[in-house]
């Protein structure tokens, strides 16, 4: 994939190797943080309109229940957290020029996000205050629905996207460090 202005200027400022031990994926135009560097570059106005970054199930969960959340599976895809933290990375939001204020409040996949709104209910017929729980990103559901869970176990998915997904608790080991972020 052809690197970006936006992926050059992050490499300038932090190593594949520290970028993929905060984030667990190599440096690319194809995630969501880089896109939102985009927009303010691009399309400062519409940056500064912007009040918070959403990804679609996400929008989803705010129409149905006025809340902004998101969940940890789908913000890893941003490159802006901290997978070891669990947290938004200051480090990498400071690095894109992002306002930490964009972004949304993060949550487990299984946790209840709010309840179904009577706007919600009105136009989905789905009954007010229903619990509505932050679900989780199509990859890693489908890597644990195949069994990805323990130690040693691996995914592979062809599709759309081809990935592999590996349970591992040695994942920060400089051999796979450099494997997975195209070192060797």
């Amino acid at each position: 994939m052809r690197a970006t202005k936006q992926t050059q200027q992050i490499a300038k400022q932090i190593s594949p190797q520290r970028f993929y031990e905060i984030t667990g994926h190599r440096l690319s135009p194809s995630y969501g943080g880089q896109k939102l560097m985009w927009i303010k570059d691009n399309e400062p106005h519409i940056y500064a309109k912007t009040y918070k970054m959403l990804n679609a199930k996400d929008f989803i969960i705010l129409k149905l229940t006025n809340q902004f959340v998101t969940e940890y599976s789908d913000t890893s895809s941003t490159c802006l957290m901290d997978l070891n933290k669990l947290c938004w990375s200051d480090e990498l939001l400071n690095i894109m020029g992002i306002d930490k204020q964009k972004m949304p409040k993060l949550l487990k996949s299984t946790d209840i996000t709010g309840y179904i709104t009577n706007t919600a209910s009105e136009l989905t017929g789905l009954c007010p205050n229903t619990p509505v729980v932050c679900g989780g990103g199509d990859g890693v559901c489908a890597a644990v629905g195949t069994g990805c869970i323990k130690e040693g176990i691996a995914h592979s998915s062809i599709g759309t996207s081809s990935w592999i997904s590996i349970t591992t608790k040695n994942l920060f080991s400089p051999k796979i460090k450099a494997l997975l972020i195209g070192l060797i």
